[in-house]
């Protein structure tokens, strides 16, 4: 299992300094050597000059400069595509931190993730994924580029809300989706 973390510097540029967002990225990883990762199986995917610790350091290319929450499904997405990542990975938000060790859940889905607002929403700051959920991510990075004109003007629609409506509308794909507790 892989852990990964997306993060674009354009998305909060008036929210984090650059110093004080690579803290948190070094925070990140070693937490992440403390639950007994290796180098080798974390991932830090951004558009910044960042290194440390000799963990891997992506800069991505599918960007999504006119909605800040798409772009962890950008990153997740090309990680898949460009075969980056071959393996099943745990995909969180920069700010949430690992507490506990643990091993990649059995699921028989292609993508395992909690659900909030009164547990009817999937919620996508953590992920378990699989390799074979790669249509899923195409799915919605070709919606929101082709619906870019609705999205754009509405800088608080996130993620979720674009991933719950996908969900919703296209049935075929809610079987390969799996609900943490």
């Amino acid at each position: 299992m892989k852990n990964v973390m997306i993060f674009q510097e354009f998305v909060d540029k008036n929210k984090y300094k650059t110093d004080e967002l690579f803290n948190f990225f070094r925070a990140q990883i070693d937490n992440s050597f403390r639950f007994g990762w290796k180098a080798s199986d974390i991932y830090i995917c951004t558009n910044l000059d960042f290194s440390y610790e000799n963990v891997n350091v992506v800069k991505m290319k599918k960007l999504c400069n006119f909605n800040k929450f798409a772009n962890k499904v950008y990153g997740i997405c090309e990680l898949l595509e460009e075969k980056i990542i071959t393996d099943n990975f745990w995909f969180h938000d920069f700010d949430d931190w690992q507490i506990n060790q643990f091993d990649f859940p059995q699921f028989d889905a292609d993508v395992a993730m909690a659900k909030y607002v009164n547990f009817t929403q999937w919620c996508l700051s953590d992920i378990f994924v699989k390799p074979s959920s790669l249509n899923i991510w195409q799915l919605f990075y070709e919606f929101t580029e082709a619906n870019r004109a609705n999205i754009e003007p509405n800088p608080r629609l996130g993620d979720d809300a674009i991933l719950n409506f996908l969900y919703n509308t296209y049935p075929e794909i809610q079987p390969r989706f799996h609900k943490l507790n």
